[in-house]
């Protein structure tokens, strides 16, 4: 079991289980069990759409937000930047270890890569945009002065 805070500091338990994919699967459509097949893996879309992902651990935890009175709408509105890094964290490390329980180590393992091909992604995007020097960029956009 993982936990993360929110914004007003109410503590989460974030445990996956069989119904917890269950209700995902019935609540959105999606099937954490199969995280690595399609034109574009649940995996990838998972660490691309942040609002996806958000709304999977809201199906994981709405049995507690039931007993906080807190609704959908006010989970949402309870995660700031840095609340959802741990949610996320709290999430992947969860399913990693889900599937590493019932022997699924290829599932654990490929979750394990998409973290780390987010993380490098972000890096080299983050290096790209660093090494842009706007002034140049503008000149070469402009026609010259004059003509």
């Amino acid at each position: 079991m993982r936990t993360f805070r929110d914004i007003t500091g109410r503590e989460w338990q974030l445990r996956i289980t069989v119904w917890d994919v269950q209700r995902v699967r019935e609540e959105l459509k999606i099937d954490l069990m199969d995280m690595n097949t399609g034109e574009t893996p649940l995996v990838s879309r998972l660490h691309v759409d942040m609002i996806l992902l958000i709304g999977v651990i809201w199906v994981c935890v709405e049995d507690q937000a039931k007993k906080f009175e807190v609704t959908p709408e006010q989970f949402g509105r309870s995660l700031g930047g840095t609340e959802v890094q741990g949610a996320t964290k709290a999430f992947w490390d969860e399913l990693r270890d889900f599937f590493r329980q019932q022997g699924r180590e290829e599932v654990a393992v490929v979750i394990e890569k998409g973290q780390e091909l987010a993380e490098a992604v972000v890096k080299e995007a983050t290096s790209r945009v660093a090494a842009v020097d706007p002034v140049e960029e503008l000149r070469k956009r402009l026609p010259p002065v004059g003509n």
